[in-house]
């Protein structure tokens, strides 16, 4: 409560060398820690940090050489208190590895959300150990997405430059909750990510809203990539793309179209997945297109397709036609053992299984089970509403094929009659 100025608390550290804990607002410095080399972290977490609090602590790292974390994570800061922060980060000795910035409160001011990130940032990036930075969930005083200005200036420009920059350990980026990137933003760091220096291994963008050729751009791009975080889920990119995966499950989540396609990029070269659940999930016809477009790259040895319970978006094309487009691409598998259709819940009119020209899965998996050498034993139709008079004419023939081997059948609810 003294409201001492930035220049009069440093002052004071400075004057004294035996000092070990200094307090000035809501929070007690570490003052002697950080100077002897025995703080490994400074933590203002939930805090709110005056400017002379900043001026002292950026004091203190110019010349510490044992701070590894910086953690603002839900702290209230001015636009100068960044800076005094900042400038403490290029002191050349700071070993940096983890900068934590996840829900920081911007104090209202000139200076524009992006460029305060874009000072605080920079400085962090001129440690050689930099390994973890969260810049997710920013708050306070911005207009549209707090990671760029209106010229695009921000905290990616010194994030991509660092990517790019050999030796650099940078593997954990959080972005997301950042509001809408605007168009074309991506370029950039999908092309840090293509570099050879680029060791990231986990990215966070959700809430960017990306189109699915963006996103699928910048997991083409980085081989070294192990998960990405584009909405509800964080996608195993890594797993899946080394072999590693034998299921991947999407259930009860709500599936983007640039997480779909995404996935669909995966699995068209994919070798060791068997099992693709959507149980639950809640999926556009376009992202269930971008999936059914994964499932025809040959390689695939899916056994099991999952989609009970699978909510369907609001959409000009039926749920029935939908339905076929994933389901046939599924059963290019010659593995596939086990389909699950019931229960199909959102836009449909009638029986899910058929439109009104009698089309839906059932074609498909009716050909598949006709197919010499097929390996289907499970078909789950029910839950899905009654069925068309004469519908299940084509179910019979397929099942008297002397290539069918289905052994459990599950029809509840379909209506049909005793013949």
């Amino acid at each position: 409560g003294s409201a001492l100025s930035a220049a009069e608390a440093v002052k004071l550290v400075l004057a004294c060398g035996s000092l070990q804990k200094l307090t000035l607002g809501e929070m007690t410095l570490p003052v002697g820690m950080v100077r002897c080399g025995e703080a490994t972290e400074v933590s203002l977490s939930g805090a709110a940090v005056s400017e002379p609090e900043a001026a002292v602590l950026g004091q203190l790292l110019r010349s510490c050489t044992s701070v590894t974390r910086l953690d603002l994570s839900g702290s209230r800061c001015s636009a100068a208190a960044l800076a005094l922060l900042g400038e403490g980060l290029c002191g050349g000795s700071l070993p940096l590895a983890e900068l934590v910035l996840s829900g920081l409160v911007h104090e209202a001011g000139d200076e524009s959300v992006p460029l305060r990130l874009h000072g605080l940032v920079s400085a962090a990036c001129t440690s050689t150990a930099l390994q973890l930075v969260d810049v997710s969930g920013q708050l306070g005083t911005t207009d549209g997405c707090a990671l760029f200005d209106g010229r695009g200036e921000g905290p990616l420009q010194p994030l991509c430059a660092l990517m790019a920059r050999p030796g650099n350990a940078l593997r954990v980026l959080r972005l997301g909750g950042n509001g809408v990137w605007p168009a074309g933003a991506s370029a950039a760091l999908a092309e840090a990510l293509s570099s050879s220096a680029c060791v990231l291994e986990e990215l966070e963008m959700n809430g960017s809203a990306l189109s699915a050729a963006e996103a699928v751009k910048l997991v083409l791009a980085c081989g070294s990539l192990q998960k990405l975080t584009l909405g509800e889920m964080t996608l195993p990119v890594g797993m899946v793309r080394c072999g590693e995966a034998t299921e991947v499950s999407l259930s009860g989540a709500a599936v983007s179209e640039p997480e779909a396609a995404v996935l669909g990029q995966l699995l068209r070269s994919c070798t060791s997945v068997t099992r693709l659940d959507l149980s639950g999930s809640r999926c556009s016809a376009a992202a269930l297109a971008l999936l059914g477009e994964g499932l025809c790259g040959g390689s695939l040895p899916l056994a099991e397709l999952v989609l009970s319970g699978l909510v369907h978006e609001a959409g000009d094309e039926s749920v029935p036609l939908r339905l076929h487009g994933l389901v046939s691409a599924a059963c290019t598998s010659t593995a596939l053992q086990l389909v699950d259709v019931s229960g199909q819940l959102g836009t449909t009119d009638g029986c899910a299984l058929f439109d009104g020209r009698g089309e839906g899965p059932l074609q498909p998996l009716c050909a598949l089970m006709a197919r010499p050498g097929n390996a289907l034993r499970v078909l789950r139709l029910g839950g899905n509403g009654v069925w068309p008079a004469g519908a299940s004419a084509a179910l019979a023939e397929a099942l008297s094929s002397s290539a069918c081997v289905l052994e459990e059948l599950e029809m509840n609810g379909s209506a049909l009659s005793a013949a």
